[in-house]
């Protein structure tokens, strides 16, 4: 009541729903109060409303929203109007406004009685502009794909391993639930039910000792609280402190996200009071499989965002989400087909190797390997920074029409998977993370892509932050993971180091640095027409499947944004 949405003022609560008492609905507890003959205050106003939930509860419309506010955000140019109320069959209680009066109560008040908005501008919010956000292709853009590799899919890719009798992927992804980003475009190229929901749940284990950290069916925000409780390695004490931290850190991120734009997760932790052990068991596997980097390097701003949408929202955004199938089935090929059935060009084995500029220095096409000019309005640079780097762009080259980042964020993190074949079926969990050894996951692929008829079971291991494996050679590195998994996971043994497969994805991220992640562009860049998309741009997330998505997403907005802006300018040189 006095600093939710209550804003202060009982008379702001309007009951829309009670079910005990239908007369009372359409009353705000002011109201209410006074008919009963109680004096109106917060304190009998919160009396009130506990009395209504002992009689069956009841539903509210909220009306404490600044009016100043209201017209300032009205007024932005990005915001549309639109409701998320359904359509009600008349009833005794009283609908929130949003079910039948959205439109009428813009057109009729904002504009006609107030004048906040001219009739054309909210005709404009309520139908184009939220439809221009359904994306290029679904405006009719003509839009055109190259491909430099014979296949799609980036750095997300299978490929056939005759040895092991199955696909294997390049590196084993594991999503969360709050990828929203994601869905959505698993849903646009119909692969959603390709995933394999495996809930908060995973097997910690160190100097074999284990613990899951498992938040079961847990609503928010007590999933969070349930799964560091059942987690064993940490002690009761330890497990307090960790919940208190998190909530700390919640807090701080929302009031002063520039105090982790300057920290490193070691520093952040250290100062919101998480002790070294818990740092070691708890937190340091969470960023580093998150930011792909040392903790005591990354920057915090990154990891307090996965932990903000991850663990303070909705139970389901913490969720562990694996491939069902391989992931060129996830994402290359089913991608590839919705592309084609949207009437995009794409073009595979075709190398760019220019971006062409007009005398005034806006984009005028774009080269390839071939010596063919294509012309076109726009250009998404869906490269990683080297790779833009070896682009000629413009007379003064890629630094000079883009920035010094482009030479900032040539550093790149690598990632190692092993892929490792056992000769019987084993019970182990999905999911096991480990602490203090070389690999630090492991999967059971089994329990979430079919086997194959023929093969052998399978476990996939992956090292994050993978650098100090450069120089060591693959024989090596899979002796070191039998090694690992004979100690942990003894079980499934023994281990063959013969039979694993290495995979090195040498260029997996960017580095995660305090200053790389300043250094990150936008997808807006200084040259009209030229645009900029993939993990690694500036989207407040790390360089994961989720920030390749949004900024796609962004990508659309700011050329859809440009092209009107270029319009109105057109249209305004013409009137002059």
């Amino acid at each position: 009541i006095e600093v939710d949405r209550g804003g202060n003022d009982p008379a702001n609560i309007m009951l829309s729903d009670c079910v005990h008492d239908a007369s009372i609905n359409g009353l705000n507890l002011s109201e209410l109060l006074e008919r009963q003959g109680r004096a109106v205050s917060n304190e009998t106003a919160a009396e009130l409303l506990m009395e209504l939930v002992e009689g069956s509860n009841c539903r509210a419309v909220f009306h404490a929203i600044n009016t100043e506010d209201v017209d300032r955000i009205m007024r932005h140019p990005v915001t549309m109007i639109a409701s998320d109320g359904g359509i009600e069959a008349p009833t005794e209680r009283v609908p929130h406004p949003r079910n039948y009066g959205t439109f009428a109560r813009v057109l009729g008040h904002y504009v006609r009685e107030r004048g906040v908005l001219p009739l054309h501008t909210a005709i404009h919010k309520a139908s184009r502009l939220p439809a221009d956000r359904l994306g290029l292709v679904d405006r009719g853009v003509q839009v055109s794909l190259f491909e430099r590799r014979p296949f799609l899919g980036g750095r997300v890719f299978s490929f056939e391993d005759p040895g092991l009798g199955r696909r294997l992927d390049n590196g084993q992804h594991a999503m969360l639930g709050c990828y929203h980003h994601t869905l959505n475009f698993l849903d646009r190229i119909g692969a959603r039910d390709r995933l394999y929901r495996h809930g908060l749940r995973m097997e910690m284990r160190e100097n074999g000792q284990s613990s899951r950290l498992d938040a079961g069916r847990t609503p928010a925000p007590f999933h969070l609280i349930r799964a560091l409780w059942k987690y064993r390695l940490l002690s009761r004490a330890e497990q307090g402190i960790a919940a208190w931290g998190a909530l700390r850190l919640l807090v701080r991120w929302k009031r002063s996200p520039r105090w982790f734009a300057e920290r490193t997760v070691r520093q952040a932790l250290g100062e919101l009071g998480q002790s070294a052990r818990i740092q070691r068991l708890l937190w340091d596997p969470i960023a580093i499989a998150a930011l792909n980097a040392d903790p005591g390097v990354a920057c915090s701003s990154l990891f307090a965002a996965v932990v903000e949408q991850a663990f303070f929202g909705r139970a389901a955004d913490a969720e562990i989400l694996l491939p069902a199938v391989p992931l060129s089935d996830l994402f290359a090929i089913p991608g590839r087909d919705a592309l084609a059935a949207a009437g995009v060009d794409v073009r595979e084995r075709e190398t760019v190797t220019a971006v062409e500029l007009d005398e005034d220095g806006r984009v005028l096409g774009l080269a390839t390997r071939t010596g063919v000019v294509h012309e076109c309005d726009a250009v998404v640079l869906a490269l990683p920074p080297r790779a833009i780097r070896g682009l000629s762009i413009g007379p003064g080259g890629a630094s000079e029409a883009l920035g010094s980042w482009v030479e900032t964020l040539g550093e790149t993190v690598p990632i190692v998977s092993v892929h490792v074949p056992i000769d019987r079926e084993v019970s182990i969990p999905v999911l096991v993370g480990l602490v203090g050894t070389t690999i630090q996951w492991v999967f059971n692929v089994d329990a979430f892509i079919p086997r194959p008829e023929g093969a052998s079971p399978l476990l996939s291991c992956v090292v994050s932050d993978a650098a100090s494996l450069d120089g060591i050679d693959d024989r090596t590195i899979a002796e070191r993971t039998a090694l690992d998994l004979q100690e942990n996971l003894p079980s499934a043994g023994p281990f063959d180091a013969s039979t694993m497969r290495v995979v090195r994805e040498r260029h997996a991220t960017i580095v995660s640095t305090v200053e790389a992640t300043a250094a990150r562009p936008g997808v807006s860049t200084s040259t009209p027409g030229l645009f900029l998309a993939g993990d690694w741009v500036r989207t407040g997330l790390p360089a994961t499947i989720e920030s390749a998505a949004l900024s796609g997403r962004l990508v659309v907005d700011a050329i859809l944004q440009s092209t009107d802006s270029h319009v109105q300018r057109a249209k305004q040189e013409h009137a002059a």
